[in-house]
Parts: C-alpha cells; sequence; structure tokens
C-alpha cells in the first residue's frame, strides 16, 4: 500500500515532468514564430531608399540653398550596366549644399524599384 509521503514524492515528479514539457513546447513555439518574422522581413523589397548627397556646380563650388533637379539611375551588376529603374526628382539644397531624398518617390522614367531583382548580383546608382 502506498503511503503519503510516496504519494506525494510521485505527484512531485509528475508535476516537475509537466513543467519541463510545457517549457520546452513554450520555446520551441516562440524560436519558430521570431524565425517565421525574421525571415519575412528579409523578403521584402525597399518602398524608397534614403540618399544624401552635397550638390555642386561643374567647377566644384557648392550649390546652397538652391533648387535642383536629378535624374538618378540604378543599374546592374557595374557602374555601365543596364538601367533597371530610373527617375527624376526636384529638391532644394541647404546652406551647406546637402540634399536628403528618398529614391523610389520621385517621377520613373525606367522600370520601378520594387521590379528591382536585388538578389542578381550588385547594383550600382548613378
Amino acid at each position: 500500500m502506498l503511503q503519503i509521503s510516496e504519494l506525494k514524492s510521485s505527484f512531485n515528479v509528475f508535476k516537475l515532468a509537466n513543467f519541463k514539457i510545457l517549457k520546452f513546447t513554450f520555446y520551441a513555439i516562440a524560436s519558430i514564430a521570431f524565425l517565421l518574422v525574421s525571415f519575412s522581413a528579409f523578403s521584402q523589397a525597399p518602398a524608397a531608399i534614403p540618399y544624401q548627397a552635397v550638390a555642386r556646380d561643374v567647377n566644384g563650388n557648392l550649390l546652397a540653398g538652391q533648387a535642383i533637379s536629378l535624374r538618378l539611375s540604378i543599374r546592374n551588376l557595374t557602374s555601365a550596366g543596364t538601367v533597371v529603374y530610373s527617375e527624376t526628382k526636384s529638391t532644394t539644397t541647404n546652406s551647406f549644399g546637402l540634399f536628403n531624398i528618398n529614391i523610389g518617390e520621385g517621377t520613373p522614367l525606367t522600370g520601378t524599384l520594387a521590379g528591382v531583382n536585388w538578389s542578381n548580383g550588385a547594383k550600382f546608382i548613378q
């Protein structure tokens, strides 16, 4: 016949085994969820690419506080490669000739930014 102390001991072992199974299940589900979120984050093409530069004239002088027009291209594989995306954009420089734009938010000339195959070799901005 089982004594109360043996019964308590058996129950504690059962609780410990259940806790370990629950802990393992929790970590397994959390790990799978983390991996799914991580992989989905890497699979999206950018909606726009932040770009910052200093505008200068042909003599190298800063174009400070001036309205400028840009034509930006993304070329495939080399700096002279095929243009896979091109756009025009207008902006104004600050007092240091600096401007900030987002490539992909201008007026498209060739292709779409979402249509660029980023997994196919190097890309060059011109």
